[in-house]
């Protein structure tokens, strides 16, 4: 049994607390989804706020150097650092040369990283958490559980004792109002008393040198009041180009986060006010690593906004601590993207509760490796039949949709992507695929309507492993094709009902032995269509859809669109077809 399953397995026996749990995170869950409907360009912002991200992370050097001059100049010093270590041993040279031992904190998840804050204890640096949930955390000498919602596991009851016990509350009084009151006037001579004020940052503004960092207890602008020495930390992903992009994130991250409109405090640390100082180190980690790696380099678009958490199920019930490390997403050491990361963090936590089988929408990161796709894949499946001890589990695809961003070539990877998906499906056993070709959108790699998607999987998953056999759940599929004189036919599987066209025939391609292709006329007949060009006198090869991006005509009497293809194909060298 997997370390996650020993520690779910405990947590879970407290049933009340499983429920109390779950139903806390769906909460925070439903008010993001509430949030999410108020406001009508929802996506719009998303998809800007990752084209942000891609552009920055695309010119990663520049805005940090941008950020670097401009900060400078504003009268912040910066400092690099490569890794933990040396991120800790920065801070702690700062803090010595400053002179003092009482640090006050708002909330990082980049220290929880390093491991700062003991680090600092063992050298005598009181580093004091001024978020509530994180003092709260901090009393009990526990970790947080979740990257926003640091005490989510702690019960108020438990507050209350902890409080009763620490600084003599009344007994028995857990009143989340009576108990914040008290945590403030504990906090205050903290304050007051503080040599040094920590921050993290949850946006760095290349254009104007700027540091942002949003809370909602007003704790980071509290605790950088008081003491002459403000340090803050960074990773080096928190760059964004200018203020119009920093508005972006500011109305996702609350929503995403909280499901609220915003944070309560947006605060904007530009130049040290006069007598003060601020030092902010930008921290690597790892996170070069990524960018250098176009498989992963997406990861570093994560905004910490905890949704992920929060909309999880099996997090909900199992607890934060039922992990091997709180910290989710991409960045520090013990990523779950590290190689088998994701595996060995996600997957294997779940091995082997019984399941009737996978949705696998995967690939959009992939168009840098098609070539090997279709054999990764297929041994992907291998593994988790065996881990999951079902030699034929269910295994449905998602073919990727129509996308393209404005740089990206128009015959890209895409094409061949969808094809070792469909190569897949038709060599590996017990699989289904669902094809959604017409559901993509320019520069929205995600569809913004998802009902489609859900409705092919739900067929699929009806007549693979629910066993409705007579259920159409596929739409046209290349079977083979015929030359004769000019006219290239194609004939397809799955099209006994009929063809039809939606719009204006287009997408067909015929190439003679040239291998040059040329637009083709189509028309349909039965379960063919015949193709002809007159660029083309003796067709050779014909193809369909095969672009990033484009317009879907062809669809059976389904409803569902004929998947894409091109007919010199050859089979992808598979070497760990399931049975």
């Amino acid at each position: 049994m997997s370390s996650h399953s020993k520690a779910a397995a405990k947590f879970i026996a407290d049933a009340p607390r499983t429920a109390w749990h779950d139903k806390a995170l769906f909460a925070v869950r439903t008010k993001r989804d509430k949030m999410m409907h108020e406001v009508p360009e929802w996506e719009a912002l998303r998809e800007a706020s990752s084209q942000i991200k891609r552009h920055t992370l695309s010119h990663l050097a520049h805005y940090l150097e941008e950020f670097e001059r401009n900060a400078t100049a504003n009268g912040i010093v910066v400092h690099w650092a490569a890794d933990a270590d040396e991120m800790n041993r920065t801070v702690w040279e700062l803090i010595s040369a400053h002179g003092g031992k009482n640090l006050i904190k708002s909330k990082s998840m980049l220290s929880e990283e390093c491991g700062l804050t003991p680090y600092l204890l063992q050298r005598g640096v009181d580093a004091v958490e001024s978020d509530l949930g994180e003092r709260i955390m901090q009393l009990l000498h526990e970790p947080p559980s979740h990257i926003v919602l640091p005490a989510i596991g702690v019960r108020r009851e438990e507050v209350g004792e902890l409080f009763e016990r620490e600084f003599g509350t009344e007994h028995g009084n857990s009143d989340p109002t009576y108990l914040t009151h008290e945590a403030r006037r504990q906090l205050r001579p903290k304050f007051l008393g503080a040599d040094i004020a920590m921050t993290g940052v949850n946006f760095a503004v290349a254009s104007t040198g700027t540091l942002a960092v949003c809370t909602n207890e007003g704790n980071a602008d509290m605790g950088t009041s008081f003491p002459d020495l403000h340090i803050a930390i960074m990773g080096l992903e928190k760059v964004i180009p200018d203020m119009r992009a920093l508005a972006v994130f500011t109305r996702l991250l609350a929503r995403s986060g909280t499901g609220q409109p915003v944070t309560s405090y947006t605060s904007l640390y530009r130049k040290p006010a006069p007598g003060k100082r601020i030092h902010v180190v930008i921290v690597d980690n790892g996170r070069s690593e990524w960018l250098a790696d176009a498989a992963h380099r997406n990861m570093l678009k994560c905004l910490r906004c905890g949704a992920c958490m929060n909309t999880c199920p099996v997090y909900r019930r199992s607890g934060g601590y039922s992990y091997s490390y709180f910290i989710p997403g991409p960045l520090g050491i013990k990523s779950p993207y590290r190689p088998a990361g994701m595996y060995h963090t996600m997957l294997q936590r779940v091995v082997p509760y019984t399941i009737r089988g996978f949705f696998y929408y995967q690939g959009e990161n992939d168009e840098i490796r098609p070539d090997t796709y279709g054999t990764l894949l297929t041994m992907l499946i291998a593994r988790w039949r065996q881990d999951f001890e079902d030699a034929r589990l269910p295994f449905i695809l998602v073919q990727l949709p129509m996308h393209t961003y404005a740089d990206t070539p128009e015959n890209g990877a895409w094409s061949r992507l969808r094809e070792a998906q469909m190569q897949v499906y038709q060599t590996v056993k017990h699989t289904g695929i669902a094809v959604i070709l017409d559901c993509g959108e320019y520069c929205n790699i995600h569809p913004v309507d998802k009902h489609p998607v859900g409705h092919r999987l739900a067929l699929q998953a009806r007549q693979l492993a629910y066993g409705e056999r007579e259920l159409e759940a596929f739409g046209p599929i290349f079977r083979s094709f015929v030359v004769e004189g000019s006219t290239l036919t194609v004939f397809f599987s799955h099209a006994a009902q009929g063809m039809e066209w939606h719009g204006e025939p287009c997408g067909f391609q015929i190439a003679g032995a040239d291998g040059v292709y040329h637009d083709a006329r189509a028309v349909l007949d039965g379960d063919t269509v015949r193709l002809t060009a007159a660029e083309v006198p003796a067709p050779a090869a014909a193809r369909y859809n095969w672009v990033n991006y484009g317009a879907v005509t062809l669809f059976g009497k389904n409803g569902i669109p004929a998947a894409p293809f091109r007919t010199e194909a050859s089979p992808l060298p598979l070497t760990a077809v399931c049975e």
